[in-house]
């Protein structure tokens, strides 16, 4: 049987009829779709093209993220990646490091398969210039939170880390770029898992790491090396980027219908109430106390009582 409310003296009663539509959150997910590639520019330009590079399967809200490894001599805004471009699509910067060694790029690329990316920069060439790519599918179009290890030259001395906020069902993005010394390193991440990393064509200079986290609140990520004894990480730069699931399409599972014992009385003709959880069939449902809240709330438009 129906449930009855009594608020303020007016008496609703709401019957599950035939439909009501509700709205769900859909699954983020996130997927390293491409071989990861440093380039040695040598100074000599300030444009690195990427070509065919793989962003996985075409779909409507699909997210390509690009993190951007950036060495050079110079690091001031004169050598800092201005622009991304993903098969030709603007991409918006969701943050970069102070000195410009790391930052994190995205757009919305709805079609194709591969593209070439293409990266400018300022006034001044850049040296060595790394990419790292992914793409996101079942989240907010831009990023909810930043979290940003500034460029630093630690000398070895300690492990780096960054921390970000991630949204309840949602995932983190991190991009190291380190310079590493020799012997070569081989990156171990705490509170995240990796994704990729790659070093530049000598082997020593420069590498560029790419992990992510699906765990939700404040998060700490630590990047380890092989060589924990003698840490070899001298130079780093990290940034990360959270996004929140999106919300789907409503769905329909029921309709409300709604008579008020005082129809004359409700302001604007309006009923209002909210469900706790989906009814499995045709059957009673709870309002609960805090039915007027704004939280999740359902309005039901219905004619005034004559």
């Amino acid at each position: 049987m129906p449930w009855t409310r009594t608020y303020c003296g007016i008496v609703f009663v709401f019957l599950l009829l035939f439909s009501f539509p509700l709205q769900a959150i859909a699954t983020a997910t996130w997927t390293a779709t491409a071989a990861p590639a440093i380039q040695e520019i040598g100074y000599s330009e300030n444009t690195a093209t990427f070509s065919s590079v793989n962003i996985g399967t075409a779909s409507s809200g699909r997210i390509v993220v690009v993190g951007v490894g950036n060495d050079s001599s110079d690091f001031t805004p004169n050598a800092a990646v201005k622009s991304v471009t993903i098969g030709g699509i603007s991409a918006t910067l969701a943050a970069t490091t102070t000195g410009n060694g790391a930052g994190i790029w995205y757009a919305n690329v709805p079609t194709g398969t591969t593209a070439n990316i293409v990266l400018t920069g300022g006034t001044s060439n850049f040296g060595l210039i790394g990419i790292q790519v992914g793409i996101l599918t079942g989240v907010l179009a831009t990023p909810s939170s930043i979290g940003l290890n500034n460029d630093n030259y630690n000398g070895g001395s300690a492990a780096p880390t960054i921390t970000a906020t991630v949204s309840s069902g949602g995932v983190g993005v991190i991009l190291f770029n380190e310079e590493e010394g020799s012997p070569l390193q081989v990156p171990a991440w705490a509170n995240a898992t990796a994704d990729s990393y790659v070093h530049d064509e000598t082997g020593n200079t420069m590498q560029v790491i790419l992990a992510h986290t699906f765990s939700a609140g404040s998060q700490t990520a630590t990047l380890n090396s092989s060589s924990a004894s003698t840490y070899l990480y001298q130079y780093n730069a990290g940034v990360a980027a959270t996004w929140a699931p999106a919300p789907t399409k409503k769905t329909t599972i029921g309709h409300l219908k709604s008579t008020c014992s005082i129809g004359s009385q409700i302001a604007g003709g309006y009923c209002r109430g909210y469900l706790v959880a989906s009814p499995g069939s045709l059957s009673s449902f709870t309002v609960p106390a805090d039915w007027s809240g704004d939280n999740n709330i359902q309005t039901i438009r219905r004619r005034r009582q004559r």
